[in-house]
């Protein structure tokens, strides 16, 4: 229905916008003037695709955590507090200077420094 480098005027432009709603897709429109837009594709890089599968990992490592903050958890506190540095570890990972090519530690592999 769409494709990349074709020109859509306003009420084509309405329609793919929900198109692309239904079907998401690597298309995206650029106005080019007079109610015209062009359709154009994004390159996803590997890097992107790197950083995206990087992030996804570490969001999950997070969300298997979360449980260990609620304060009737039963750990102690000696661990709750070896757990927070570990969440502030995982949240800083994206700006290590070798993200997204580093390997995330276990929480049994992190050391408080």
């Amino acid at each position: 229905m769409f494709e990349a480098g074709q020109i859509i005027d306003k009420e084509q432009h309405i329609m793919f916008a929900n198109w692309k709603a239904m079907n998401p897709c690597n298309l995206y429109s650029v106005p080019v003037g007079d109610g015209m837009y062009r359709l154009e594709e994004t390159i996803i890089s590997e890097l992107d695709i790197s950083v995206s599968i990087k992030r996804a990992e570490r969001d999950l490592i997070l969300a298997n955590t979360d449980k260990y903050m609620i304060s009737d958890f039963p750990i102690c506190e000696e661990e709750r507090q070896k757990m927070i540095s570990y969440r502030q570890y995982l949240r800083d990972v994206p700006q290590s200077k070798d993200f997204p090519n580093i390997e995330i530690k276990k929480f049994e592999q992190f050391e408080i420094i």
